[in-house]
């Protein structure tokens, strides 16, 4: 009790007598996630194994690649796997890997001999019990891919400093776009019809094409996320709305704020866009209702 309290993690994780409810599980999953059940069943799946001790110990308790196009839940997915493992949001750290494309990106991240700290290594030691986030992996320095075959093959980096952190006790998420801008060509379109097991094979492929062996073979799980339809836009407006009315302009003032269901439906039509998902859905309910 006391550990799962201070960890973060759920006592079934922790207790073998407690069962894991795994289809209501992957329920919460998907009423926080739209559209994503595949994606959702792979992470449930691999948390189970994690419950039933069938992972191999002595790396980070899972390790994904949620590869697919911008605005589709992939972060989503992250926060909410964190808020479910390790008892919040705020346990996820983002580390947006555009930043580190440079040739020091390495020392950024682990310090510098100098005696400077790195910024994922203190991180790590400060709050051991994470989901870390490496968003868009595919723009970091090709050097700091060294690091993720020690962090996902051994569990563990050194710092410049000579100090070991440990990665044993967080969740590793890669994050990548590799292949979505393609998937407009002719060989393979968004085309309503496009079946999951294509998107599986179409990112899959391009993810072995872009990173090397050695690493792509120390990730647990390689995540295609398909993109948004028409009907799953309707559930995201509905959150979308949720979320704007909890804001403090909006709760804070004397006023009945309701809107008729023929504008929600106006709003899942107009905002969406295979190509953006989500994100083009939030800017135009802001364009159109708060701006």
């Amino acid at each position: 009790q006391q550990f799962s309290e201070e960890s973060g993690l759920p006592l079934f994780i922790i207790d073998p007598e407690i069962p894991m409810d795994i289809p209501a599980i992957k329920a919460n999953f998907n009423n926080n996630v739209y559209g994503q059940e595949k994606a959702v069943d792979i992470v449930v799946d691999k948390l189970a194994s994690v419950k039933t001790a069938l992972t191999r110990t002595g790396k980070p308790i899972a390790s994904f690649l949620f590869v697919g196009p911008t605005g589709v839940g992939k972060t989503e997915l992250a926060k909410v796997l964190s808020q479910f493992m390790f008892g919040h949001r705020n346990r996820m750290i983002r580390f947006d890997m555009s930043e580190y494309a440079g040739p020091f990106a390495v020392s950024r991240l682990i310090g510098d001999p100098g005696g400077g700290e790195g910024q994922l290594t203190s991180a790590v030691r400060q709050n051991p019990f994470c989901v870390l986030l490496f968003d868009e992996i595919e723009k970091a320095h090709s050097s700091v891919y060294d690091l993720f075959l020690q962090i996902l093959g051994e569990g563990r980096l050194t710092d410049q400093l000579g100090k070991v952190v440990n990665f044993c006790s967080s969740i590793i998420i890669l994050t990548s776009n590799i292949g979505a801008s393609n998937m407009q060509s002719n060989r393979i379109s968004w085309k309503p019809g496009l079946s999951a097991k294509e998107i599986t094979q179409f990112f899959d492929t391009a993810v072995q094409k872009f990173f090397r062996p050695e690493l792509y073979n120390r990730i647990d799980q390689v995540i295609p996320f398909a993109p948004l339809d028409k009907d799953t836009m309707r559930f995201v407006v509905d959150r979308e709305i949720g979320l704007l009315k909890k804001l403090e302009g909006v709760r804070f003032r004397k006023m009945n704020f309701k809107i008729n269901p023929s504008v929600l439906d106006h709003f899942a039509k107009t905002g969406y866009h295979p190509k953006y998902g989500a994100r083009y859905l939030q800017r135009t309910i802001r364009d159109t209702l708060t701006a």
